[in-house]
């Protein structure tokens, strides 16, 4: 199956690190977030939020065999030996949940954020996916001021982006998850706009 996400060779992993512990961006941006496999064994943390473009490094501080196998096919590390690592970018949003190939009480999830850019004078400017993201669909909800409840504002679409000049002020919120041949992860964490 495809992956969802490029897994960097390990010899660039250390010129994208940008300091120590967690570097994603609110607004998304490239990052490197870690999760250790722990001797429990478990995912350390279990749960990251990252935005776009942001990488996930998987190290392997167990003394055996793992893997981060996401569960609809979207990514895969494949087996991660004792003190090693694999990295895999994920470039667009959604839930995406996963677990240990090898040891399957193992599970965790990597949430990327959507993105947005712009000014309530001058639009905004949606996104839930990175350019270079390819060969996938996107389903794009979103809560309108006074609505109740998520309604469709994409779906199914290949557009990565989508401007959004509402003429109704209040928050509107967006939540967004990508589909690959039936598959599809769960919905990103929410992403608010004001308008004024």
């Amino acid at each position: 199956m495809r992956s969802l996400a490029r897994v960097l060779p390990l010899a660039l992993v250390p010129a994208l690190l940008t300091g120590a512990g967690p570097t994603p961006s609110a607004v998304g941006g490239i990052g490197v977030t870690d999760v250790s496999i722990t001797s429990a064994p478990a995912f350390s943390p279990e749960t990251v939020k990252i935005g776009l473009d942001t990488s996930v490094t998987w190290t392997n501080n167990d003394g055996t065999t793992h893997t981060a196998t996401s569960n609809n096919g979207f990514f895969n590390t494949g087996n991660i030996s004792a003190g090693q690592e694999d990295t895999v970018e994920f470039e667009s949003a959604g839930t995406y949940r996963y677990h240990c190939n090898l040891h399957a009480h193992m599970t965790g999830s990597v949430k990327v954020r959507m993105a947005r850019s712009g000014s309530p004078e001058g639009g905004w400017m949606i996104q839930w996916a990175s350019p270079s993201s390819s060969g996938f669909t996107y389903d794009v909800q979103v809560d309108k001021p006074g609505d109740e409840g998520f309604v469709t504002f994409r779906d199914d679409t290949s557009r990565r982006t989508a401007t959004f000049n509402p003429s109704r002020t209040g928050t509107y919120r967006f939540r967004a998850r990508t589909n690959d041949g039936g598959q599809s992860t769960g919905y990103s964490p929410v992403l608010s706009v004001g308008i004024t």
